[in-house]
């Protein structure tokens, strides 16, 4: 069964390919399978967009799977002019590492992230099926 990643992000498409490789459920991105546009991502939570931006690859693919993940950072400042999708990977360290995001491994980034244990855990649930 194909599923489809609801992303135009390469880096997290490579990050979830990479949590999937080996198993039969090959991962897709809108781009892959032709899909224009993106969902438009105006929930209040980012359980809301990540909703929304699978019900837009569903809607314009209902026979294949979909998953998507939303992610934000929650910063108290003053408000000054956001820039869309800036990639903070570059500026974050986890806690206890010695690299920032960007300097790390899809690998080792995958075994540590948040990102990479929720998609661990939906393979799981996938392949128990």
């Amino acid at each position: 069964m194909k599923i489809i990643l609801s992303t135009r992000n390469p880096s997290k498409a490579e990050q979830i390919r990479e949590i999937f490789r080996g198993s039969s459920f090959p991962i897709l991105t809108l781009a892959d399978i032709g899909i224009e546009g993106e969902a438009v991502e105006d929930g209040t939570t980012l359980e809301e967009n990540a909703l929304k931006k699978a019900l837009f690859a569903h809607e314009r693919a209902p026979q294949l799977w979909t998953m998507a993940d939303d992610t934000g950072l929650f910063i108290e400042a003053p408000r000054v002019k956001p820039q869309p999708k800036m990639p903070y990977s570059p500026i974050f360290m986890p806690d206890g590492e010695n690299q920032v995001w960007a300097e790390m491994t899809v690998e080792y980034e995958n075994s540590i992230s948040h990102r990479g244990k929720a998609f661990r855990q939906a393979r799981v649930f996938l392949e128990s099926l």
